[in-house]
């Protein structure tokens, strides 16, 4: 499965957030996470999206190698992530 959300934001262009990219462990290595993210980077250029981005752990290897072989670039800034616990 995959999943997107293309938004618009006030001072940007459209953009594509790739939320998500799993394919079950029984599935794996047969390059379907790969035409997957295509398709959704397909799909953005043909919304009009003018980037797409994702983000994943630094130790996540696997969705690493992926995003680099379908095109990705990794950004030199580094993010920080909150979590807000909601009891």
């Amino acid at each position: 499965m995959a999943t997107g959300i293309a938004y618009v934001h006030p001072d940007k262009p459209l953009s594509l957030f790739i939320n998500e990219v799993g394919v079950s462990p029984r599935y794996q290595r047969q390059g379907i996470a790969r035409r997957l993210t295509d398709r959704l980077l397909d799909h953005a250029k043909a919304l009009g999206c003018k980037e797409a981005w994702v983000a994943t752990e630094e130790s996540n290897r696997a969705a690493r190698a992926l995003y680099a072989a379908t095109g990705g670039v990794e950004d030199e800034d580094r993010a920080v992530v909150y979590l807000y616990p909601l009891r």
